[in-house]
């Protein structure tokens, strides 16, 4: 069986839409079900009965993670993991570059891929048929694949990163983008320009990348 990376959107709420694709197939994955989402987890917070102790473990009051979590623009991460488990009685395994870790005990085993700044789920794949979910986890070959996955990401964003190029300067006369002051009078030697070119330029950010790395 083959390990596959879906997508889900890539914003805040990619943890509840990874998890939602997973229990409920990729229809889950909508506004309406990372609102839901959300709410679980708050109210997981709430009802616990020892709330100065679960006030420790989130790092804030109860009553402020519960407002905190249901606002769209913050991420899920691993107290969110755990509740999930607990509430689909899943075991969530969280797959990443540097270590799978395992949230909950109960139910079978669903496989989220983590870069370190986005959740993805990963699937089985095998005659064209998609399993989201296994009752006694995927095995060694699945999550060896998992784990692969995640390494060649990384690798491909560091990739990518090491080909950024920023454009800081734009020439007034032929509107050329150039990485810095040196690099525009050098331009300015080597490119000629119409007579009524006055040696300026104009301050830019652009960043770009090489989409092959």
């Amino acid at each position: 069986m083959e390990c596959v990376r879906r997508s889900v959107p890539n914003d805040n709420s990619c943890l509840f839409y990874a998890v939602a694709y997973l229990v409920d197939g990729p229809d889950a994955v909508s506004d309406a079900t990372q609102k839901e989402l959300r709410r679980v987890c708050a109210e997981a917070a709430t009802a616990d009965p020892d709330p100065e102790a679960r006030a420790v473990l989130l790092g804030s009051p109860v009553d402020e993670y519960a407002e905190w979590i249901q606002k769209p623009h913050n991420w899920g991460g691993e107290h969110e993991i755990i509740a999930l488990a607990n509430h689909f009685r899943r075991c969530i395994c969280v797959v990443s570059a540097d270590a799978t870790l395992n949230y909950g005990d109960k139910g079978p085993t669903i496989y989220v891929l983590y870069t370190g700044t986005h959740y993805d789920p990963l699937v089985g794949l095998s005659d064209g048929a998609e399993t989201p979910q296994f009752l006694d986890g995927a095995g060694a070959a699945f999550e060896a694949a998992a784990r692969d996955i995640a390494v060649r990401h990384r690798e491909k964003v560091a990739r990518r990163d090491a080909s950024e190029k920023i454009y800081r300067i734009r020439c007034c006369g032929c509107g050329a983008k150039l990485v810095d002051s040196d690099a525009f009078q050098a331009h300015c030697g080597e490119v000629e320009h119409g007579d009524d070119f006055a040696y300026e330029c104009e301050d830019i950010f652009e960043a770009t990348y090489d989409e092959e790395a």
